[in-house]
């Protein structure tokens, strides 16, 4: 039926976008490993950024980094099924995620949009950086408690699975036959 044909559709685009960013990842890892060595990887992190605040190894922080990147990178996903679900044409739900993803964080990362809803854009789904990882990177939620940026991303992106996955599949099972 045609909800068994859209839990399959979302299925097939979380696994393409997974692998899709395991495989470059794995490549990404194994030219770090043939350029520095293993041992590179227990070094402090304190080493690329001496102001760090969390006591990792770059191993540590490179596996931190691959996990925020691919929760990041399913949340996408999740956001892009939404929008396919919700508009009729492939370019209006390409040119929303594209304004989403590549212009919201450009703002961002220029420092137009920082505040008081910072919170709210950092939910939305990208790599995380080093920055977020030394700790470095605040983030002042309501009320005034202080978290790690990175720390709020990963809490943050499952969220926009569990959130927009089952919107897009019932869009997908209520969207009239062509």
């Amino acid at each position: 039926g045609r909800g068994a044909l859209a839990a399959a559709k979302l299925a097939a685009a979380l696994l393409f976008a997974g692998g899709a960013f395991a495989v470059c990842m794995g490549v990404f890892v194994a030219v770090q490993l043939a350029m520095f060595g293993s041992r590179a990887l227990s070094a402090s992190l304190q080493i690329a950024d001496f102001r760090c605040l969390f006591p990792l190894t770059l191993g540590q922080a490179e596996a931190l980094l691959l996990g925020a990147g691919l929760l990041s990178c399913l949340a996408a996903t999740a956001l892009a099924a939404a929008l396919s679900a919700a508009f009729d044409g492939e370019f209006p739900a390409l040119a929303a995620l594209a304004g989403i993803l590549v212009f919201l964080r450009g703002l961002i990362a220029s420092g137009f949009l920082a505040g008081p809803l910072d919170f709210l854009l950092r939910a939305v789904p990208f790599l995380a950086g080093l920055s977020d990882l030394t700790g470095n990177a605040l983030l002042t939620l309501p009320g005034g408690r202080v978290l790690p940026a990175l720390l709020y991303q990963m809490a943050v992106q499952p969220l926009w699975l569990v959130v927009l996955l089952p919107l897009a599949g019932r869009a997908y099972v209520r969207r009239p036959h062509p």
